[in-house]
């Protein structure tokens, strides 16, 4: 069997790792390995808050930041003069609340809601 390469990682030897590299590569799951959140910390998953205000600063080196709520309340997200709302989970923290993920707004994002639970972080 010949070796498969999955962009520019290196040759993998089986199917089954070829499989799983790609599942790697686009799964959301897994982007919690690869986040930076708040300034420039590394973090080992994504960052958990429950305050309101502002949760990036503005970074015109980001690459991609992403949202999502965790509450059983709307969450307002606010991106300069523009907020929009991520539906509420329809159980508190059952991964079914909204996500929202953009590579092309630099700008400081904000959040504000009743009794707010979210993850976020930026690439």
């Amino acid at each position: 069997m010949s070796n498969k390469t999955v962009s520019t990682t290196v040759p993998q030897d089986t199917d089954d790792q070829f499989d799983l590299a790609v599942r790697q590569t686009q799964s959301l799951a897994n982007l919690n390995d690869r986040v930076v959140a708040g300034s420039s910390a590394l973090l080992s998953g994504a960052a958990g808050a429950t305050a309101t205000g502002q949760v990036l600063a503005a970074n015109p080196a980001r690459k991609k930041w992403f949202i999502q709520n965790r509450s059983g309340n709307v969450l307002t997200v606010t991106l300069g003069a523009v907020s929009l709302q991520l539906k509420a989970c329809d159980v508190a923290g059952d991964g079914s609340g909204g996500f929202l993920a953009d590579p092309d707004w630099k700008g400081a994002v904000s959040v504000s809601g009743t009794s707010p639970i979210y993850n976020y972080g930026e690439l």
